[in-house]
């Protein structure tokens, strides 16, 4: 994958003149994306990166257009942008405002973590409900305090995958690697069920579904496939990735959200080819040959 700047720079000088023609966007709304602009400060292929973003947001405006591709620039503007997604959970401040809870697109690193603690919440599930399981009459004390332990523990865990979840920016709420792990601070802690339940299920529209149009390069690799693709190793993505926009790999995994990694790299692919092109290419192809 080689991400060419002048290629991208074309991409958006075309888009940009679809959504003048269209008044899909003011010429102050422009300004502000192009890199150097109030809303993408700085001047680099990150920059150029986002200002694609944003201009496929502004072709999100354009009720005329296929609701289906409408909904594929959302989702690679939302991808490319890092943007939240909100929640239907407000806290009430002391001063009677609130404060509407997000949930952020997060880093590999971030994810890597999180599906560890989803594994782990299985696993205390699964011992929870095989005590629970006990007829009380053979009950002991040690069971009751195992009982009390995993309940806390299992609390615990899904307080951390929301306060990760709900913490602005791609990364950790809380110095990574920190020993004691801290635990969710007390507005996450009082969450109740239903609301813990809304985090996880927009974590998966957020860090999930927004992958879903990576599908190639998150395909299990199959070396002997008919057409001889292979989804790249994570390590060998983030090094062309972050050669491509001279990041360091290891910061790439930690401060940028991974659907905004693997969005920039199905930017950076060619287009896929027309079936209709190819089925005519391979009718033509024995005409030729039998002509030579």
């Amino acid at each position: 994958m080689k991400l060419s700047r002048k290629a991208l720079q074309e991409r958006c000088r075309v888009i940009e003149g679809t959504v003048r023609s269209r008044s899909l966007a003011s010429a102050e709304e422009l300004a502000a994306v192009r890199p150097g602009g109030g809303e993408n400060p700085g001047h680099g292929l990150y920059q150029e990166v986002r200002h694609f973003g944003h201009l496929c947001g502004f072709l999100e405006r354009d009720e005329r257009s296929d609701p289906k591709q409408r909904a594929a620039d959302a989702a690679l503007s939302a991808a490319l942008l890092e943007l939240p997604k909100p929640l239907e959970v407000v806290t009430r401040n002391a001063d009677g405002s609130t404060t509407p809870w997000k949930v952020y697109p997060k880093s590999f690193r971030v994810i890597v973590d999180c599906d560890v603690r989803d594994r782990v919440l299985q696993a205390l599930a699964l011992r929870l409900d095989s005590l629970q399981s006990i007829p009380p009459d053979r009950l002991t004390a040690g069971i009751a305090e195992d009982l009390d332990r995993l309940s806390r523990e299992l609390t615990r865990q899904m307080g951390m995958l929301a306060w990760i979840a709900t913490s602005p920016g791609p990364g950790f709420p809380y110095p990574e690697g920190a020993d004691p792990e801290p635990d969710p601070p007390q507005e996450v802690a009082d969450l109740d069920p239903w609301d813990l339940w809304q985090v996880a299920s927009t974590w998966h529209k957020v860090n999930a579904e927004r992958l879903e149009m990576t599908e190639v390069l998150l395909s299990p690799q199959r070396p002997n496939s008919k057409d001889g693709r292979q989804r790249p190793s994570w390590a060998v993505l983030f090094s062309s990735v972050g050669t491509d926009l001279d990041i360091d790999p290891a910061r790439l995994m930690r401060d940028r959200s991974l659907v905004n990694v693997l969005a920039t790299v199905r930017l950076g692919q060619p287009p896929a080819p027309d079936p209709k092109e190819q089925r005519a290419a391979r009718a033509e192809r024995p005409v030729a040959e039998a002509e030579a």
